[in-house]
């Protein structure tokens, strides 16, 4: 009799061992699961590790606004910048000379600083990445009017610059504006009941209402600057990747936005160019300063000359000064460059007897007013140290060109470095720095050796002092000179 099928599966597993296979099964595929997510933890971290093989790289950045800085530093830090192997760690500098970018509105002014410290960017389009509305701030909300309004020229040029062009008639009015209701920073207003002070509304001082110009605002932009002994080609690129970034990411929040406030004048510029060519990038640091500009306000209510604008350099060549002349062509070289660097203008001058037939006077106009310090740096070491010092017959002519260049908003002050006066007889110098005082004119006074003094001379200088040796030259000058 044959066997007939009954339709199972003679090798059917049992439920026991079916439930023992899947267990099995879920075990291997949870120590899978862990052993993937182990290794591609650790090649995570090792990838990232790969991204920063080259370590840290320091960006050094300066702003004219540290707070704007300090808020596009956070920023890019925030996002964890790699550029070529490197970590980016951005950084605030309170100077241009040591940073590898300068995050500042595109005005003269800038282009102004950026030269003084002899730095260039390394782009003809600067893109925009920070913007705030301008405007001027009262203790009591009111329409702004041209004659309550004061200036932050020392803080905010370019604001200031924009609010008087835009609330004056025309630019005659606007700098006059800008030259007579000057202050150093927005907080020089806390206190003017009746006075507004031009400002971003970023910047606005606390307690303050502010009211926006219609249409205007103030835009910075990142400047990537060249290399330097301090600045290397690495922080230069990190120095685009960061003006790239912060381009981006001002685009994303607020759109494209023109970085040229073509609207305001050159005359206007010219007007609101901070004292001394430089801004005051730190707010924190105005207040220790409020007293010496008080005083400053005083002295010109009073009518007496501001603080020298330009500075002549007549350096003394006789035999006398042998010993001293490269010394002195050191420091002075030095001192031109603090002295342009603040945007001053400088020149340079020499004298001692004629030594050369048909010439009859004692004195050389080397160089002319100028703010090129290379224009200047060098040329007193290639006097030739010989003849007597004519120095009485120097001083008169160098006070007739000062007098030419003289203003009372931009005295001249004279820097006579002596051996003494061979001419001591010639009373015309005495007279004519004695008139020319009321003019802007000023004499200071470095006497070197230990030749007899001109006694005279002295009394008519508004400061004199002794280099006895070589060494005591950089002091004496830089002081003369009205520097540190």
């Amino acid at each position: 009799m044959g066997r007939h099928s009954t339709g199972k599966n003679n090798y059917a597993l049992s439920k026991e061992v079916i439930a023992l296979l899947v267990a099995i099964a879920l075990v291997i595929a949870a120590v899978v699961a862990w052993l993937f997510l182990r290794d591609n933890g650790e090649n995570s971290a090792a990838d990232e590790q790969a991204e920063c093989v080259s370590g840290d790289l320091r960006l050094p950045v300066a702003t004219a606004s540290k707070s704007v800085g300090e808020q596009l530093i956070d920023d890019y830090a925030a996002s964890n910048p790699v550029v070529r192997d490197y970590c980016v760690k951005p950084e605030y500098v309170d100077s241009i000379e040591e940073a590898a970018v300068y995050v500042a509105p595109v005005s003269p002014v800038t282009t102004e600083e950026l030269s003084a410290a002899d730095r260039s960017s390394t782009t003809n389009d600067p893109v925009a990445v920070y913007a705030s509305p301008v405007g001027t701030a009262a203790a009591e909300a009111a329409a702004p009017a041209l004659e309550t309004v004061l200036f932050p020229t020392g803080e905010q040029p370019e604001t200031s610059a924009i609010v008087a062009q835009a609330l004056a008639e025309n630019d005659e009015a606007a700098a006059k504006a800008l030259t007579e209701q000057r202050v150093q920073a927005v907080t020089s207003a806390v206190g003017e009941i009746d006075k507004a002070v031009a400002t971003t509304e970023d910047a606005a001082p606390e307690g303050f209402t502010f009211t926006a110009l219609d249409g205007k605002e103030l835009v910075y932009a990142a400047f990537p600057l060249n290399t330097t002994d301090a600045v290397n080609e690495e922080e230069t690129r990190a120095a685009q990747a960061f003006s790239d970034y912060s381009g981006k990411m001002f685009i994303d929040a607020h759109g494209e936005a023109d970085t040229n406030p073509a609207d305001v004048s050159e005359p206007v510029w010219s007007a609101a160019n901070p004292q001394g060519g430089k801004r005051i990038t730190d707010p924190q640091a105005v207040d220790a300063d409020q007293a010496t500009d008080q005083d400053a306000d005083d002295s010109a209510a009073a009518g007496s000359p501001g603080e020298p604008s330009k500075t002549l350099f007549l350096l003394d060549t006789s035999a006398g000064m042998s010993e001293f002349n490269d010394p002195a062509a050191e420091v002075i070289d030095a001192v031109v460059g603090d002295i342009t660097g603040a945007g001053h203008e400088v020149a340079l001058w020499n004298y001692s007897s004629p030594l050369t037939p048909g010439v009859t006077k004692g004195y050389r106009g080397n160089v002319a007013f100028t703010g090129d310090a290379d224009s200047v740096i060098g040329t007193a070491h290639r006097f030739i140290n010989d003849g007597q010092p004519q120095t009485r017959e120097a001083v008169g002519a160098a006070v007739a060109y000062a007098e030419t260049e003289a203003t009372t908003d931009a005295p001249v002050r004279i820097v006579l470095i002596t051996s003494g006066s061979a001419d001591a007889a010639d009373d015309y110098a005495v007279q004519a720095l004695d008139e020319a005082k009321d003019k802007g004119v000023s004499l200071s006074i470095v006497r070197v050796g230990d030749g007899e003094t001109d006694d005279a001379l002295a009394d008519a200088a508004e400061f004199t002092t002794d280099a006895t040796t070589p060494d005591d030259l950089d002091a004496a000058i830089r002081s003369a000179a009205g520097l540190k």
